[in-house]
């Protein structure tokens, strides 16, 4: 007789883990603060240390509760949101405010001179804001209004994914490429043309979850040729973002199917993210002139401009560059600086704004053909111009949801706003990961994370706006796919739209 060997269920829930991690958060918080104080801080540090310790015990919640549930039942969206809430309001308030001197300005906002007193208001509002998308999701009106919305009912193949994705990516390149040389006129409209550009980003998402539902050799040898080129690619345009894409769709996906968010998998993306944060720099202010030259000057002669950059990467001590590249990364995921500034200078610098930049959301869906002279969504040159370097710098500046939120209504503004983000939240994790997700159902929340999570310092309307037209683009494709499957037209019933229908109105 053989015992029998345990076997890992990937299915498992691990409530006596939920509830260990449950007492111990609070318990560390308490702990770190009084740390904080033996160490020596002292004045307004100690409200902002046990604020920034507030706001990242209440923003793990979420991940803690997810725990208690089988990964099929997680709530993996909010859970991303919450995550990326502790990067953009926490770590910033431990990486540039504590150590620094003051008065400090916010990064991308110069001459801010933030004092203490105005990271306080901001890190006040960002609990709050926090507090109120946590109750936002947790209401039933989420649940009830995703009731009526149709599903992604009929799942693609592992072929038409491939196929799908093999026409994506081609064309995503060659409009990014065509956009760079100045042969894509705005005219043509920045919303579908936004949509085409980044299809090369979600046919990577695709790509994976391919891979991850089909098991899939295929895709991950497409993988292995794709992400290696895209991340080339953005290496020789200087953007940071597209050398980094690549990975963090990989990641997305794979959080979305798997329903788990592994810790090793969010410090990687951190080192990535600041080791190429100063290289890409670098790469932009030396070899590219401040963006002046493009991507085919640097490849003109990709032996002289890989010698500059392996001279740059040389003469840098290591701890040096990764401080730099620590900094950074904290630097581009700021919220709190961005929202400390717009909550000390509205209404004093600019009046409130009594919802004009969230009307802009409305402005995404019409087509630049039919509007020549249609404003942009985006609000950065706006927030450059008035709270940040001021006019004569070229550059576009986040405000964060909480500070566009605030600059519209002041804290009305942030309590409504993100109580409507915490429901739409809901209402996407209903309509999309209810049950078992069809595979146009993870794309879709692979692009919630994307341009709703990642994007979070973004100005409201820009993300929201984008993240629709795009969810609209794999609804249309999804049609189209079911329509031509004479299988899935045979099993559809009369009077239901096709592949989107059979509503999951299953509670828990």
């Amino acid at each position: 007789m053989t015992a029998a060997i345990p076997t890992r269920d990937p299915e498992r829930a691990h409530p006596r883990r939920m509830a260990a991690l449950l007492v111990l958060t609070p318990l560390i918080a308490s702990i770190g603060f009084l740390l904080g104080i033996a160490w020596g801080l002292r004045g307004d540090d100690v409200p902002m240390l046990g604020l920034a310790l507030a706001t990242a015990a209440l923003g793990f919640v979420p991940l803690i509760l997810d725990q208690g549930r089988r990964p099929s039942d997680r709530h993996i969206l909010l859970s991303m949101l919450s995550l990326l809430f502790v990067f953009s309001f926490v770590v910033p308030a431990f990486v540039i405010f504590l150590p620094t001197d003051w008065p400090v300005d916010a990064p991308s906002y110069s001459f801010s001179n933030l004092f203490p007193r105005d990271v306080i208001r901001g890190q006040l509002t960002a609990l709050l804001g926090l507090f109120c998308l946590l109750i936002g999701y947790a209401l039933p009106l989420g649940r009830g209004l995703a009731v009526p919305i149709p599903r992604f009912r009929t799942d693609w193949t592992l072929l038409q994914s491939l196929v799908l994705a093999g026409l994506m990516i081609p064309l995503g390149w060659a409009i990014m490429l065509a956009s760079l040389l100045g042969l894509v006129s705005s005219s043509l409209g920045s919303g579908v043309i936004g949509v085409l550009a980044s299809s090369y980003v979600y046919g990577i998402a695709l790509l994976t979850i391919a891979m991850l539902r089909h098991r899939s050799r295929r895709a991950l040898l497409l993988l292995a040729i794709v992400i290696p080129a895209t991340t080339v690619f953005g290496f020789f345009t200087a953007s940071k973002g597209a050398m980094l894409i690549s990975g963090a769709m990989v990641f997305l996906a794979v959080v979305v199917v798997r329903r788990r968010i592994a810790l090793r998998w969010v410090l990687a993306g951190i080192v990535a993210t600041a080791l190429v944060y100063p290289v890409g720099m670098f790469m932009r202010i030396d070899v590219l002139n401040n963006n002046t030259l493009t991507v085919l000057d640097a490849l003109r002669d990709p032996a002289d401009t890989l010698q500059r950059v392996s001279t740059f990467l040389s003469s840098n001590r290591v701890g040096d560059y990764a401080l730099e590249g620590l900094m950074s990364t904290a630097g581009r995921f700021d919220s709190l600086g961005a929202a400390s500034v717009l909550i000390r200078d509205t209404p004093r610098v600019s009046p409130f704004q009594n919802g004009k930049t969230l009307g802009l959301f409305f402005v995404a869906f019409v087509p630049r053909v039919l509007w020549p002279h249609k404003p942009e969504i985006t609000i950065g040159r706006f927030i450059t111009d008035t709270y940040g370097s001021g006019p004569d710098v070229e550059s576009s500046t986040a405000p964060s949801q909480i500070g566009d939120f605030y600059m519209n209504f002041g804290y009305t503004g942030v309590v409504a706003g993100m109580l409507i983000v915490g429901v739409l939240f809901r209402i996407a994790h209903e309509v999309l990961l209810r049950g078992r997700p069809t595979t146009p159902a993870l794309f879709a929340a692979v692009v919630i994370l994307h341009y709703l999570g990642l994007n979070f310092q973004d100005n409201v309307a820009h993300m929201y706006g984008v993240a629709l037209w795009e969810i609209g683009v794999i609804a249309i494709v999804h049609v189209a796919l079911t329509l031509m499957s004479p299988r899935a037209r045979s099993a559809r019933g009369p009077g239901v739209a096709p592949g989107m229908a059979e509503l999951d109105t299953r509670s828990g």
